[in-house]
Formats: C-alpha cells, structure tokens, sequence
C-alpha cells in the first residue's frame, strides 16, 4: 500500500484529537481534523443573516466533513483524519473514501475506547471553540451518541483504551504494517 489512511473514531471527550495528533507525528502524516476545519470556518465567514446558530453550526460541520475528503485526496502519502464518525455515518464515510480515491478495505480505523461517563466528563470540562454550541448537548443527546459508538469496521480496528496512556509508537506500527491477503 503506497498510501495510508487511518481514522481516529470514537465518542466526543474520547481522546480522539490528542491520539490523532501523535499518532501522525508517529507516522509523519498530516492530520485533518473535522473540528479543526469547522472553527476555522467559523472564525472567518459570517453567520448568513436569517440563519439560527445550531443551523450554522451544522452547516460548517458538514462542511468541514466533506472538506477533510478533499484534504485527504490532495496528500499523496495518506493522512490521520480525526472525527466522531458514529456508526449513522457510515455511509457519508464510505462515500467520502470514494471521492478520495481511497478503497475502504485498506483504511485502518483507531476506536478510541473509553466508559461513555468519562467522554462525557472530559466533552464537559473542556474549552472549545463556541462554534460547537457543547453546552446545550443534553442527556437525551449522550444516549444517542452512547447507542451508536462502535466502530465503522471499513478495514482494520485497533480499539485503545484512552482512558489511560496509549502505546502510540505500538499502535503507528500495527497502522503502518502490511495487511496480510487470505489465502
């Protein structure tokens, strides 16, 4: 494979961003963040007049979601993307691999594991850009997100406990290695 992509996948306040950024200083591979993408958006177009905050908010997000394919079709070498890509999202994945000229199969996928308590616990303390509106995600949001965490299983999954220190160098390796063919 002259190319690798591997997405980090998991819950908000999962550690998915600090695992990404050192797993591609690990693999020296850029990374693309979905969020990353969507603030930078938001700090330089204006709100449309007529248009409520968390419609804008959306807006940027898909935005950026579709942006991080276009980044990845752009990088010859491959590239870490990181973003909460739930299991509904699996076929706006599918397609924006396609788009990239990546096939499916080869993505390795990292699933950051971690209680949904303690995502929700981090997602809450921490600082973000206001963008994101996190304050008005409520319990009835954290049970969908909660039911639809588990891996996209495209290719690969290596699912990491991020509740405790991960192995990056270990996990760049199994990322890195050759997928053996059966048969």
């Amino acid at each position: 494979m002259d190319r690798l992509t591997v997405l980090v996948n998991g819950l908000p306040g999962a550690g998915k961003s600090t695992l990404a950024r050192a797993l591609g200083r690990a693999l020296g591979l850029p990374v693309f963040s979905k969020d990353a993408v969507k603030e930078t958006l938001a700090d330089v177009l204006p709100t449309p007049g007529g248009v409520e905050p968390r419609e804008w908010s959306r807006r940027l997000g898909m935005a950026a979601g579709e942006s991080l394919w276009t980044l990845l079709a752009s990088s010859p070498p491959g590239a870490v993307l990181e973003s909460p890509w739930l299991a509904p999202l699996r076929p706006v994945v599918l397609a924006g691999l396609g788009r990239a000229g990546v096939v499916p199969a080869e993505v390795r996928e990292v699933w950051c594991e971690v209680p949904p308590e303690v995502a929700r616990s981090r997602y809450e303390r921490r600082s973000r850009h206001p963008i994101h509106h996190d304050a008005e995600v409520d319990d009835e949001r954290w049970r969908e997100w909660s039911a639809a965490a588990r891996p996209l299983a495209l290719g690969p999954v290596y699912s990491v406990d991020t509740s405790k220190s991960v192995n990056v160098a270990r996990l760049a390796d199994l990322c890195a290695a050759p997928r053996v063919s059966p048969g």
